[in-house]
């Protein structure tokens, strides 16, 4: 899926990344957070935590009245992810990500959203993975 993503004069929403991917020995782990502050963060065991960009730009008028939805579109979320299929405010932190102990793997493709006043301004598939080598 393409990301569609809302530009105005003055305000850009975003998906900076489609994927966050994990290669480490004995356990990985392969998430992705959106901040209140308008960062985004991909946290891996082998990189640990990385800022890959903003989900709204100017970052001042953050967190504002924006949310996002995550929906599981394949695999399956580790539990202390954030909640699947409800509008979150983006007043606090919210992150979705999978983790592995053991040889093998995990991954999970989830789709987000982020909304304004329940209008979709930003849509992107992101497909998390945590591989343990």
């Amino acid at each position: 899926m393409f990301p569609f993503v809302l530009l105005t004069d003055d305000v850009s929403i975003q998906h900076p990344v489609d994927s966050v991917t994990d290669f480490s020995m004995l356990a990985a782990a392969a998430y992705i957070s959106y901040e209140s502050d308008g960062d985004v963060i991909a946290i891996t065991n082998v990189n640990g935590v990385v800022d890959v960009g903003d989900w709204i730009v100017p970052k001042s008028i953050a967190p504002g009245a924006y949310t996002i939805r995550a929906e599981v579109l394949s695999g399956a979320l580790s539990a202390s992810s954030s909640a699947t299929d409800a509008d979150l405010a983006l007043t606090s932190t919210r992150s979705w990500g999978v983790e592995h102990t053991g040889p093998g793997g995990a991954t999970a493709t989830i789709r987000l959203t982020i909304k304004l006043g329940g209008a979709a301004l930003a849509i992107r598939d992101i497909t998390l993975t945590a591989i343990v080598t």
